[in-house]
């Protein structure tokens, strides 16, 4: 097992919150919570929730797994947090809260994400690692492409993905559930 993967980690001290205009969408409309009342929100469920260091290729990344709703990535460095993502759980027969007109989201989801239920005999936790390293390794090349008006949307992106992967795994096979409770 891979213990580097994933640890439990101190965020007393975040103070300060940095939320996507669709994370905010997304939160009000899940959780009917006010934009004035947000950060103070936010930063109540980052202090009292779980947190899981993950290294993926040369990145430092922190999730907070607040629930299956929501899912905070924050920078490791600076221990602040980078952005939020409300997460829906994809699976075969609920796929309707997905944006179908992305489509690179849709023929992610019927690509790759198929592939884990034949990992049930290996070390998952390092496959999943190993499964997200290549896709950040393979996917951070078009981030200096000059066609792209925002590398930063694009890398939010590619986050929006490999969090959402987790949660299709995690929802796919129970054996990764002791790391999510």
């Amino acid at each position: 097992m891979n213990k580097d993967f994933i640890k439990t980690i101190d965020l007393s001290k975040v103070s300060y919150i940095k939320l996507s205009a669709h994370a905010k969408s997304r939160i009000k409309q899940r959780f009917n919570v006010s934009k004035n009342n947000m950060n103070d929100w936010m930063l109540d469920l980052v202090k009292n929730g779980k947190v899981f260091d993950v290294s993926i290729a040369d990145h430092q990344l922190r999730l907070k797994i607040i629930s299956k709703d929501i899912i905070i990535v924050l920078d490791v460095i600076n221990n602040t947090i980078v952005t939020v993502y409300p997460i829906t759980i994809v699976n075969d027969s609920d796929s309707s809260d997905i944006d179908r007109n992305d489509t690179d989201m849709m023929n992610y989801l019927k690509g790759p994400l198929k592939q884990y239920r034949i990992f049930k005999n290996l070390d998952l936790v390092t496959d999943l690692n190993i499964q997200l390293t290549n896709m950040l390794t393979s996917t951070l090349e078009f981030q200096n492409d000059p066609s792209l008006d925002n590398s930063n949307q694009q890398f939010d992106n590619i986050l929006h993905k490999m969090l959402s992967i987790i949660f299709t795994y995690k929802s796919r096979t129970s054996q990764l559930d002791r790391f999510f409770k």
